[in-house]
């Protein structure tokens, strides 16, 4: 939900807005259906922006089976930036999460407080980056 509200807010700071028709939480199944129906659709959209890498995986897929070129037709865009974004033709845009920064950071704190016991510090914020593929 904190992915989908960051891009709610990004997109009103630009006057923009999602259609709620066009917005889909679900499984695995449910997910296939929903983007083949959204982009069967008499105006199919001109980006997809998904909740994870592997759910823009799937999104890929879809728009191949049905005769799109991704990157050209259809935008689509990940989050996550990991290895299934190497996976897709073309490779995935993504927002890429720097894991090992905060895994380093949570061994830190987790070894200060272990040591010196609670130390009440605010959580932190690790900034995301856009890791530009060929898909948007």
């Amino acid at each position: 939900m904190e992915r989908f509200d960051g891009l709610v807010k990004g997109l009103a700071a630009h006057d923009l807005s999602i259609p709620a028709a066009n917005v889909h939480y679900g499984d695995d199944v449910s997910n296939r259906a929903f983007v083949r129906r959204l982009l069967r659709r008499k105006q199919p959209p001109s980006a997809v922006v998904c909740s994870s890498d592997a759910v823009a995986a799937v999104v890929v897929n879809m728009a191949h089976a049905l005769g799109l070129v991704v990157g050209r037709d259809l935008a689509v865009t990940g989050f996550d930036g990991g290895a299934i974004g190497m996976l897709t033709e073309p490779t995935l845009t993504s927002v890429r999460i720097p894991v090992e920064q905060i895994a380093r950071e949570l061994v830190h704190r987790c070894r200060r407080e272990i040591e010196a016991g609670p130390t009440g510090d605010p959580g932190l914020v690790v900034p995301t980056h856009v890791l530009l593929g060929g898909s948007a």
